[in-house]
């Protein structure tokens, strides 16, 4: 043990200063890596929420010359890329966030819909099954799921399972938009329009459900409803 009356050779005394610097110097650097990092991120996040994508892009790359594994700056990406309409981009993203974190069912989703689109129906299964192994509850994996069975020609099982979806969550938009098409697809156009007026019932704020509902009312030739759809879009 070293006391504050022992004498150290000069050699040895400067060799333990020298430690001590470095030591506390990468604890400091360390630290401050950690605050900068976590500042990019939080104005990245506060860009994107205001729709300012190309700055929030640059705050979530700062992010990654800190840290190249971040899996939060990877999804934010992806999803900036996806409202780019880079369907390429969002989807590498993607793929680099569930290579990062197999367990972000939020990217594994995306990867599903990106798939779907891209007409890669087993794919999208696969992704969205995986979702629902460990989270069988999961609305957005079981909406997705819906939509799957249609492309597949399962429209009545798609039926079942996106009311079932909504009778359990009536904010999820996108099972009101699937419902609503497959009704409209089956002939049942009357029913997809309730199921529309129910929509905006439950989530009054919704731009997207206003304009569903608008290009319902066209579908069915029914111009002077679309027009009220549309004018309550403006006000919103």
């Amino acid at each position: 043990m070293i006391s504050d009356k022992t004498i150290l050779p000069p050699n040895l005394r400067t060799c333990i200063i020298l430690t001590l610097i470095l030591l506390l110097g990468g604890v400091a650097s360390c630290t401050d890596r950690q605050k900068s990092m976590t500042a990019y991120l939080d104005r990245g996040q506060v860009l994107f929420e205001q729709g300012d994508y190309v700055k929030a892009k640059l705050e979530f790359k700062n992010v990654l010359q800190i840290e190249p594994k971040s899996v939060a700056a990877y999804y934010f990406l992806g999803q900036i890329a996806e409202k780019e309409q880079d369907w390429k981009q969002s989807f590498a993203l993607y793929t680099k966030v569930v290579e990062l974190d197999p367990n972000h069912y939020e990217a594994r989703l995306k990867m599903g819909q990106l798939y779907l689109l891209g007409g890669n129906i087993d794919k999208a299964r696969e992704m969205v099954d995986a979702v629902l192994v460990s989270r069988p509850e999961d609305m957005d994996a079981r909406t997705l799921r819906a939509m799957i069975l249609v492309r597949e020609g399962k429209e009545t099982q798609a039926v079942e399972l996106v009311r079932d979806v909504l009778e359990k969550d009536k904010s999820q938009i996108q099972a009101v938009i699937v419902l609503s098409s497959l009704y409209l697809k089956l002939g049942q156009s009357d029913e997809g329009e309730a199921v529309l007026k129910e929509g905006l019932k439950n989530n009054p704020d919704n731009a997207v459900l206003y304009l569903t509902y608008a290009q319902y009312a066209v579908s069915r030739k029914q111009p002077d409803k679309a027009a009220e759809m549309l004018r309550k879009l403006v006000i919103l």
